[in-house]
């Protein structure tokens, strides 16, 4: 125990406090939520890349000059030409695949919102398991209390010839357990607060402080805003019409042309042509292309649809084991231990005056504890389930 209180000065001085509202705020500003942030940022940037024209073409030219000489009015050929192409497409290809990219862009908007849920998930996750850890300390140091008065008994007991001596043995080495669960379970809660740091990106261990945290959302139903299923729908939709742009950039891009020659020749006038020009598209992949996104398409709609019928399926698990978790807890809170409370008074108060012995005693003592940590068990399991509820149908996990 000494060891203990030691390691957690040094535990404490090596770890600081924050709200659960800065915890929030500073998981928003990871960095894997930015890596998704940034990941749309570079969608968005495609998308206007996507739909823009290619640039025009200006070319300048020095056309059909002597060999020898170079000279530009020697002969009625030479002259120099200005020109200018345009690379027009026919089709809608161009701004379909803008509007691809911006859904994708939406989609991993959305990724990035989910990741944040997920990482706040996580947080509730640890707090769920130390708030069980610190009940569960709790009802051990209030055991050992009691075996240690238990133990006094059995030893006035002893002396007086009442007891044999294997009641006060038994009794010493339920105290040597006990302190010994108290000092694993406390070190098992330091590891839950080291579990901390990463979510909030801090390189030290985190202390919530408990009265910030906001466990009334668990008493409540919120608004639901599924982040995933906006994703997969905003993929849906920019795969499909990113289907589409391939279909139509079948379709052949016409390049027109306007060139202006001068001539310097004696007697000849400047020149002026324009020209169309169509690529024939006789080895073009774009068969093969199309079909790829179209298939690609399709299995993002398959995914859309099979995540509805998936959630579905996973919120009527988590409302059967929400609702077996609270019928249990409800029988042991009501009756079990009721019941095992008024067992072990009666129980110490034979054992006092002789008329029970230490098996009976530990045996009573054992049975509260076994229904008070199952009451804990169960409690931390309903809050467990209730956040994986929360956190599939996108309710809200903080107070705004």
């Amino acid at each position: 125990m000494r060891f203990l209180c030691l390691f957690f000065l040094v535990f404490a001085e090596q770890s600081f406090s924050m709200t659960f509202s800065d915890a929030v705020k500073k998981i928003k500003n990871h960095k894997k939520v930015q890596v998704l942030q940034l990941e749309s940022e570079r969608l968005k940037a495609l998308a206007s890349l996507k739909g823009a024209w290619d640039d025009p073409v200006l070319k300048l030219a020095l056309k059909n000059l002597p060999q020898e000489s170079l000279a530009k009015d020697e002969s009625a050929m030479s002259g120099t030409e200005i020109a200018i192409e345009q690379k027009i497409p026919l089709s809608p290809y161009k701004s379909r695949s803008k509007e691809a990219y911006r859904f994708m862009a939406s989609g991993k908007s959305w990724s990035a919102k989910g990741k944040q849920d997920q990482m706040i998930g996580h947080l509730w996750m640890m707090l769920i398991k130390i708030r069980g850890m610190k009940e569960e300390l709790v009802i051990l140091k209030d055991n050992l209390t009691w075996v240690k008065k238990m133990l006094n008994v059995a030893q006035r007991l002893y002396t007086k010839g009442r007891k044999s001596q294997q009641g006060v043995l038994d009794l010493k080495i339920r105290r040597t357990e006990l302190v010994n669960q108290i000092d694993n379970k406390t070190l098992d809660l330091e590891e839950a607060y080291h579990h901390i740091h990463y979510s909030v990106g801090s390189s030290n261990a985190i202390l919530i402080e408990d009265k910030t945290i906001p466990w009334v959302i668990f008493t409540r139903n919120g608004a639901q805003l599924d982040k995933r299923y906006k994703e997969l729908q905003a993929m849906a939709k920019g795969q499909k019409l990113q289907a589409s742009a391939k279909s139509w950039s079948r379709a052949p891009d016409i390049k027109l042309s306007l060139a202006y020659t001068k001539k310097e020749f004696e007697g000849l006038d400047d020149q002026v042509s324009m020209g169309v020009s169509v690529p024939l598209p006789l080895f073009s992949k774009s068969r093969d292309d199309y079909r790829a996104a179209r298939l690609q398409a399709q299995k993002a709609q398959l995914d859309l649809e099979d995540y509805e019928i998936d959630k579905a399926a996973r919120n009527h698990e988590l409302e059967l084991a929400i609702s077996k978790i609270n019928s249990e807890l409800k029988s042991i809170e009501n009756e079990s231990i009721r019941y095992a409370e008024n067992s072990r008074q009666i129980t110490a108060k034979s054992y006092e005056i002789g008329d029970a012995s230490y098996a009976e005693l530990l045996q009573a003592e054992l049975r509260l504890q076994k229904l008070k940590l199952r009451r804990i068990m169960l409690r931390t399991k309903f809050l467990n389930q209730s956040l994986k509820k929360k956190l599939l149908n996108g309710e809200p996990l903080y107070e705004s």
